[in-house]
């Protein structure tokens, strides 16, 4: 395989910090709290399946012109790494859009 360095999406893994603790002005240990683990449990991901975030921009015609390539690497993938999982952070805005 490719050499590759997991570095994360903070937006992701934010969101499901913020959701597991309701967050009160108390001192948390982000790097403790947000490895991924608890996105991954979120959404039913195991904890050493593949995971990859498509991120194809955040303006609609970004959207509309990088999602089809992104689509097809993944079929590509996923022929190698069938236990691949896939997120698609996301505006609500944009949901039209995929």
């Amino acid at each position: 395989g490719v050499p590759a360095t997991f570095v994360g999406h903070p937006a992701a893994e934010d969101l499901a910090c913020l959701r597991e603790l309701e967050l009160k002005r108390q001192e948390v240990d982000w790097t403790a709290l947000c490895g991924g683990h608890l996105l991954r449990r979120e959404l039913g991901i195991p904890p050493q399946a593949p995971l990859l975030a498509i991120l194809p921009g955040s303006r609609p015609q970004e959207v509309k012109r990088h999602l089809p390539i992104f689509r097809n690497a993944v079929e590509t993938l996923k022929l190698n790494h069938p236990s691949l999982h896939c997120i698609l952070p996301t505006l609500p805005a944009l949901l039209p859009t995929l």
